[in-house]
């Protein structure tokens, strides 16, 4: 089981929160696999279309493997080359010859210090996260309840809509 989808019921706006303190994520399931349809469990757990929260999903697979120094560099001097050969064919050499020069560290295979901290700890994120999800295949998780107030504008905008379809009836095809 390394990879699978990660259905959640989660607030649809990244720019803005749930009223009343309500959690971001309402319920998540991890399925194993590639389903294409989202469980029954899930769609199960109450929520009201409109209401600000939304079904996503996201595919999971296992966190990447690191390269070590001397394969980091070899694909850094190759990209170097072929970016430089697309641009200036002709002065390529030198091109390359003074850019090596300018940044011996990195196209030696060595990570800046601190931009390689970052990168463990989102790779250590990244592998916990995946281990807790495989832990639990096909178990769903709830966090809390929809508040009220979606559901209270999920049904204002369902009164909303049935008001503009009286207005105009859809035209009937001969």
């Amino acid at each position: 089981m390394n990879t699978g989808r990660l259905y959640r019921l989660e607030w649809g706006s990244p720019y803005t929160s749930p009223p009343d303190d309500a959690p971001r994520i309402l319920a998540e399931i991890f399925v194993p696999g590639n389903p294409t349809q989202p469980p029954g469990e899930l769609m199960a757990v109450p929520h009201s279309l409109g209401g600000g929260y939304s079904l996503t999903c996201r595919h999971i697979s296992p966190p990447g493997k690191q390269l070590p120094p001397e394969t980091l560099a070899r694909v850094r001097q190759k990209r170097l080359a072929r970016r430089v050969y697309a641009k200036t064919p002709m002065f390529a050499e030198q091109f390359i010859a003074a850019e090596q020069a300018r940044k011996p560290d990195y196209y030696a295979g060595i990570t800046d210090p601190d931009i390689e901290d970052r990168k463990q700890a989102a790779l250590q994120r990244e592998k916990e996260e995946w281990l807790d999800l495989c832990l639990r295949p096909n178990r769903l998780v709830v966090y809390g309840q929809e508040p009220e107030a979606c559901r209270r504008k999920s049904a204002q905008l369902r009164a909303e809509m049935q008001e503009i379809r009286a207005r105009f009836p859809a035209k009937t095809q001969p």
